[in-house]
Parts: structure tokens; sequence; C-alpha cells
């Protein structure tokens, strides 16, 4: 029998595509009115800093006024060599538009329109209208906390690799070939120089269609795009994959991997009885051990690694994220980290994150 979030996980889903087939109809003729008056539909507000070679588009939707972690992100970004492009998809405080003032070059307000992809479009437009050349565009939302520690080098890492599309997580399959058949995660990537002169990543930009249904934002917005991405870079590369994270589990020792076992979010019924099994074993032995370790790692397939193992993910991969998505796995990952913190088992995230995300627990 399914189970009742389930249902409602897949009756929410489904009802989202229905709703989309109105969108469809109409939103080609919003999108032409819309770029009929695109200096119209947004402000620009002037920073005190110049935009460079290397730019960070930094997408917010924050209506209720800029949290602390939104200047912390930004204060981040130029620590790390970028310039920061602010696209605010609902207008601003002007006590928040004076805080960006100092440390943005540039801050876009614009409708809510075409969500995160329909903001990067028009920075992505915006900087080419001015003849702005960079060398590097990063793109970034604020669906994560981030960074999530005091110092973070990920930023460093990705701008000195070798890579001219470099994501922060992949989310698919390789296949039995070697072949990858997925998409890298729409919330934080990096383009670099010449992959943004080639034209499958003007034209995607050009041609894209915005829409305000997240559903066809997933599918033509992040997997359309990043595939793209995939098929034209000299050299990609997902900072955080899943390769990474099996090989930190397959590090860990019987005391980790035995705690790692125990701190697992699982809600599948056949994985849960699998954790409840291990959990009461006997005897942990090298059977055992890798009995844990493939669990940790079967389930980091099918569900997100820093939601299934937020504690390895942070304690042990240094994974300097935090999602901030609604769903059941996500809430119960924040729930645990601060559970652990209180426990001392996690220390080292920034008091302005700790804060928001006792917060967000708490509500």
């Amino acid at each position: 029998m399914i189970s009742a979030w389930k249902l409602k996980r897949e009756t929410k889903r489904v009802a989202a595509q229905l709703s989309a087939i109105p969108l469809l109809i109409y939103e080609p003729f919003a999108q032409k009115l819309y770029d009929r008056n695109f200096e119209k539909n947004i402000k620009l507000y002037q920073g005190i800093r110049n935009l460079g070679k290397q730019v960070a588009v930094f997408l917010i939707y924050q209506p209720r006024g800029l949290a602390d972690s939104i200047y912390l992100t930004v204060d981040h970004l130029v620590a790390s060599g970028f310039e920061v492009v602010i696209v605010s998809n609902c207008p601003l405080a002007s006590a928040d538009l004076e805080k960006l003032y100092l440390r943005t070059a540039l801050v876009v307000e614009r409708p809510n329109f075409g969500y995160d992809f329909g903001g990067y479009r028009d920075a992505v437009w915006l900087l080419r209208r001015q003849g702005v050349s960079v060398s590097q565009m990063l793109f970034l939302n604020d669906s994560v906390w981030f960074p999530v520690f005091e110092k973070s080098s990920m930023l460093t890492e990705m701008a000195n690799s070798r890579a001219d599309y470099v994501g922060t997580q992949a989310f698919g399959r390789v296949s039995s070939d070697g072949r990858f058949d997925g998409f890298f995660g729409s919330y934080c990537f990096l383009i670099k120089q010449p992959l943004l002169q080639r034209s499958s990543f003007v034209e995607y930009w050009e041609k894209y269609r915005m829409s305000s249904s997240k559903e066809i934002v997933l599918r033509r917005g992040e997997r359309s795009f990043s595939k793209k991405m995939l098929g034209d870079s000299a050299h990609s590369n997902a900072w955080y994959s899943h390769e990474r994270f099996a090989n930190v589990i397959e590090g860990l020792d019987p005391r980790e991997t035995a705690e790692a076992v125990a701190d697992l979010i699982v809600w599948d019924k056949e994985l849960n009885a699998k954790k409840s099994q291990l959990l009461s074993a006997a005897k942990q032995d090298g059977e055992w051990l890798n009995e844990g370790k493939r669990l940790i790692i079967n389930l980091a397939q099918t569900k997100n690694f820093i939601g299934s193992s937020p504690l390895v993910s942070i304690n042990k991969l240094r994974f300097p994220m935090i999602k901030k998505n609604n769903e059941m796995l996500y809430r119960l990952a924040r729930k645990k980290i601060v559970e652990a913190i209180d426990l001392g088992r996690v220390v080292g995230l920034h008091p302005v994150v700790e804060r928001e995300l006792r917060q967000s627990v708490v509500a």
C-alpha cells in the first residue's frame, strides 16, 4: 500500500503537470510581451563595485526581506574572486538595497516570471547588452545556505579547475559504457571560456522559453541546459559527485559506519527494514561493515546524499551547503543536523547559518 506522504507527493506532482497545460499556450505570448517591455519590467541599481572577469549571478527570492545569510553568501562570493550581480525576483527594501550597494556591482529587480532560470536568462541578456566580457560566470540561487562553514574553498577550487563546466552536484547514473546520463544541479554551477562563447550557451539563452511552472522549468531549464553544456564542454566536472561521496563512505571505520547507518534518513520500507536489521545485529563484523556501507551508498543513489546522509555530508565530505527545500527529506535532514549540533557532533557551522537553520526547524 502506498504511504500517505508518497500519495500526497504524487498528487501534487500530477496537479502541477495538469496546471502547466494552459501555461504552454499562454506563456509564449506573455514572454513576447515581457521581452518587448524588457526595460520597463526590470529595475537596475549600480553597486559600488565594478564588473570583472569573474562574475557571479546570484538569484534571490526574499519577499519578507533579505536574511542575514544572503549577505554572508554575497561576501563569500566577493572574497572568492567574483563580482556579484544580484537578480531579485521580487522588490527589495531600500535598507537592503543600501547594504547590497556596498557589496555588489549590479542589482536587478524583476518579476518572478520563470523562477531561477528566468532570472538567470535576464542576467545573461543584460550583461551581453552592456558588452560585458567575462572569463567565468557562476550561477547560484538562494535555495541553499552557503557557505555553512566559516571557510570554504569550493568556489576557488572550481574556478582554478581545468573544467569549463563545473557543477556542485550531478544527478543521474553512469551507464555500463561509462557515459553519464544525467545533469548538474542548477542551484550552483560555473561556466568558463570558451564555453561561454559557444553557440550552445549563447543560443540557449537567446531562445529560452520562460515558464512559471516548476515542472517545466526543471525540464526546460535545469535538465535541458545541463545536457547541452555537458555535450559541448571540453571538460566537465561535478565537484561533489556520487563517486566522491561513495569514496568517503568506503573510508569510514567501523564506528563511523555504525554512526552513519544510525543517522540515515530513510522511508523506503525495504531500505528502512535493512537499516533496522543492521542496527539490531548482534555482531558488527566485516560482512556487517560491507552491508552498512552498501546501504548508505545505495540510498544515496535514489535520494540526494545531502538529504539521506546529512551528517556524513557535513562532517566527512565537508559539503559547504545545506538545502532549504521543504521536501520531507530535507526537513528531516535539517532537524538531524540541529540535533547533532546540540550533541556536539557537528561543529564549525557559521553562526548566521546555525541561527537560521534552527529557526527553520522550529518553523
